[in-house]
């Protein structure tokens, strides 16, 4: 899979299927229209009221309780929220909830994904419901 992000938030996915057939992807931030200011105090708001499985994640990653790093929770990265962030090893973790279980949040997932990635961020995710 090879991804190409853009300043405007669009990022092509091309696709390799089992078959060896290429399909491109064109997925959207759905963020996309919001400004830096609008994304950042939906970032606040969103830190004000986490979910359970945020909530205790948070309790394990802050005060630099995991291997000394600092963690950021709800952080703003390339036009996306993402759930907890390290600058220092560009590290993304991400607690897949509810929300992601529909299938057309799956495209934009993966499409997401490839973007950080291609952006140089290693994610990791882990269950949060």
């Amino acid at each position: 899979m090879r991804t190409k992000c853009r300043k405007d938030q669009t990022c092509v996915v091309l696709i390799t299927t089992r078959s060896h057939a290429t399909a491109i992807v064109r997925v959207m931030d759905p963020l996309r229209r919001l400004t830096l200011a609008q994304k950042v105090d939906l970032a606040r708001q969103l830190r004000l009221n986490p979910t359970p499985a945020e909530r205790h994640a948070w309790s394990l990653l802050r005060h630099r309780s995991l291997l000394g790093l600092k963690f950021r929770r709800q952080q703003v990265l390339h036009g996306f929220i993402v759930d907890f962030y390290c600058s220092t090893e560009r590290l993304v973790i991400e607690l897949e909830g509810d929300v992601h279980e529909a299938n057309d949040r799956r495209g934009y997932d993966v499409a997401r994904a490839a973007c950080l990635e291609a952006a140089g961020y290693r994610r990791e995710r882990g269950p949060g419901g």
